[in-house]
């Protein structure tokens, strides 16, 4: 089949009898194959009229639609787009809904939920850090500068960068995508796509060797996932693709294992789409095709329908495009159908908050942008120390959440759905000063939990309208520090100086349950290793207030570190850097040992002389024996319960498999399969009647502890590891 004789699909509508290009058939291919070059020109120039799409764009568009005459009207001579192709999404954005060949689209680096797998642009780096920074969006344009609804990236991106930020992103969406209780590409083998996936037009701009010496710039319109990228990867991953592939070149007999010499990869859709459509077709009646086997595990996906994106929300919006194009994939990923972390679950409720300040006019894009780690700080200056940025930026972020003025208040309050003010305590608090440590992230080198922040505001901070919009900037409380007077220092502690620790190593965010951790120090002389303590934020504010010189001299300490990118040193109590020392978290312990009495410091347990502790009683012999009693209980009625309820579940699976497959369910390997279950089955059995016998004995104590001692499974197992 060549790539002018397309083949319709078996569930599309019936093209017009006189159609030359799609004869009816009816062997249930579900491939249609290519479409006639004149068709598809037709759909991308009534596409570019109806949109302002450029036509460069639709052209690579177009393509990807399958059976486009059906998607078109005939008016005043022209070909224009049938009325029934648009739609509004839920954020109201204007949308081109139309069926395509199901390897269209791509998974897009641009998610919400996968948003801390890459760096801020403006991120201190350490030697080893590698994290990829996504490229800035910004609204396109047609050639005569006209603003037009796709985006495109602001600068052109290295290919070597660009692989980079598509490898973080296919690693990011394997690993949320975990969170499913399902295999996604599976699934979508078995029952199909159930819901369109939304893109929009990205024009991608990358800087590429020329082969000369030089570089060029390599244009290409990428279809980029807004909502189911997950769907969209795993819909190319049944067709044998990847995002990279799109990014870097198809090709197509290569995908289908069809022998060729030399083919060469290529991102023009006008090539690569016919091909592989008409292959796929070829494929799929062919069980000697090579491709065979890849197209029946992409029939249930043959063709898809999509939501492309073509116009803002409202008209005079497009200016915002490159933006608010992405607000329907925060909305879903804020109140997300999946389980995700809690740092990127407050950073996608920051960045709706950020995006609702600027829709109500209430802060500039350039600062939205720098506060939610998209872009540089438009107010960056050369003479501006890295940590004094950063510091500028943290008390930004901590103002937005706990805002100075009542209509950024009812904001706030309307974005994150809380109750009255009156109504809020801790959980509200909370969840704020987790928004503001998770974009705080942005700024550090280090990813952490930012449920570091539990706790560390007054559960009255809403209710009592306080605000953080006037702290004092780092370089004042360092002033002032200098200058004997450590009154800011426990407020610059609780709002920034925790993140500073944090980043530095020196402690950590929810440890869980798991109370005082077992930790090694190398300068450490006591022969058994120390634990960490667990202690409260709050303990360690109250520590460090306790002893401020060297509190203070901590501070300056993780502020060089930071500076000169070195690990910060120890101090002693006078805040004196020790050369060729490291800080620890065991040595903070002991250097800010854990105080009680709260945040006073009114303990004097270290003025008083060493404490020699009590010795441990012997362990209770009956209560030893109640747990043991309980251990063997539950090993009974529950362990072996469930282990006996998953085999027979086990059982039902495979003869509803084996009668779909029309085979017998132990068909493959019969013989020593039936004899691996059978020798199984028989241990098992034994060793059931054994402690069936057993029970009696222990009731009455005539058990022996060699009964126990050896089972005929674990005679088994040793069997067939040998």
């Amino acid at each position: 089949m060549t790539a002018t004789q397309p083949r319709p699909t078996s569930n599309a509508i019936e093209a017009p009898d006189d159609d030359p290009a799609h004869p009816p058939r009816g062997d249930g291919n579900p491939f249609p194959g290519s479409d006639k070059r004149m068709w598809t020109d037709h759909f991308s120039s009534a596409l570019s009229a109806a949109s302002g799409l450029p036509r460069d764009i639709t052209d690579f568009l177009a393509p990807y639609v399958t059976r486009p005459k059906r998607f078109l009207v005939r008016r005043d001579k022209e070909w224009v787009l049938a009325p029934g192709v648009f739609g509004i999404t839920e954020t109201g954005e204007r949308t081109l809904n139309v069926e395509m060949h199901g390897f269209a689209g791509n998974s897009g680096e641009f998610n919400e939920r996968i948003n801390s797998f890459y760096a801020a642009p403006f991120k201190p780096r350490r030697d080893n850090d590698t994290q990829p920074v996504r490229p800035s969006l910004v609204t396109g344009s047609t050639s005569s500068g006209k603003l037009a609804p796709y985006i495109t990236t602001a600068r052109a991106v290295s290919h070597d960068e660009l692989n980079a930020v598509l490898g973080t992103m296919s690693v990011a969406l394997e690993i949320i995508n975990g969170d499913r209780t399902y295999n996604l590409a599976e699934d979508m083998e078995v029952h199909g796509q159930q819901q369109p996936t939304t893109h929009v037009v990205l024009k991608r701009r990358i800087r590429e060797p020329d082969g000369d010496g030089g570089s060029r710039i390599r244009e290409l319109v990428d279809l980029t996932a807004v909502q189911g990228a997950n769907r969209t990867m795993a819909r190319l991953n049944l067709f044998g693709l990847t995002p990279k592939d799109i990014v870097f070149g198809v090709r197509p007999r290569t995908v289908m294992n069809v022998k060729t010499a030399n083919e060469l990869p290529t991102t023009d859709t006008r090539r690569w789409v016919p091909v592989f459509a008409d292959l796929l077709a070829e494929a799929y009646d062919d069980p000697e095709h090579p491709g065979h086997e890849l197209a029946c595990r992409a029939r249930a996906i043959a063709t898809v329908k999509v939501r492309i994106i073509i116009g803002p929300s409202r008209p005079d919006a497009l200016s915002d495009f490159a933006s608010s194009v992405f607000d329907a994939n925060r909305i879903d990923h804020r109140r997300p159908p999946l389980e995700y972390r809690v740092v990127d679950r407050s950073s996608a409720d920051f960045r709706a908050l950020l995006r609702d300040l600027k829709q109500h006019r209430l802060l500039d894009e350039a600062t939205r942008a720098w506060l939610a780690g998209e872009a540089l700080d438009p107010q960056a200056s050369a003479s501006e120390s890295i940590i004094d940025a950063r510091d500028r930026r943290d008390r930004a972020l901590l103002a937005a959440v706990f805002p100075p003025d009542e209509e950024r208040r009812r904001r706030v309050r309307v974005v994150l759905g809380e109750p009255a003010r009156s109504q809020t305590g801790s959980k509200h608090v909370n969840a704020r000063a987790r928004m503001y440590s998770a974009a705080a992230t942005d700024g550090y080198a280090t990813l952490w939990n930012p449920r570091v922040m539990d706790g560390v505001f007054s559960a009255r901070t809403i209710k009592d309208r306080e605000t953080y919009s006037k702290l004092a900037p780092w370089s004042e409380v360092r002033a002032a520090a200098e200058a004997g007077d450590f009154s800011m220092l426990d407020d610059f502690i609780q709002t920034r100086g925790i993140h500073w620790l944090v980043d530095a190593g020196l402690i950590e965010a929810d440890r869980g349950s798991l109370g005082a951790q077992t930790a090694t120090d190398n300068t450490n002389t006591d022969e058994s290793p120390q634990r960490l303590e667990r202690r409260t934020i709050a303990n360690l504010r109250a520590a460090m207030a306790h002893k401020q010189q060297a509190a203070f001299g901590l501070l300056l300490e993780l502020a060089h570190a930071t500076e000169h990118r070195t690990d910060p040193r120890r101090v002693d109590d006078d805040g004196t850097p020790q050369n060729d020392t490291k800080a620890t978290k065991l040595w903070l312990q002991n250097a800010f040992p854990k105080k009680s009495g709260g945040r006073g410091g009114n303990n004097h347990e270290n003025d008083l002389p060493p404490d020699t502790p009590p010795t441990p009683p012997t362990p209770d012999p009956h209560a030893v024996r109640l747990i043991a009693q309980s251990a063997f209980q539950n090993a009974v009625m529950a362990d072996m319960i469930n282990v006996v309820q998953t085999v027979f579940t086990a059982g039902v699976h495979l003869l509803d498999a084996s009668e779909a497959a029309g085979v017998l369910p132990l068909s493959t390997g019969t013989e020593e399969v039936v004899e691996s279950i059978e020798k199984a089955l028989i241990a098992i059995g034994e060793d059931i009647e054994t402690l069936t016998s057993q029970v009696s004995k222990l009731k009455y104590g005539k058990a022996k502890r060699a009964d126990f001692e050896q089972s005929a499974s674990e005679l088994y197992a040793e069997e067939v590891a040998e």
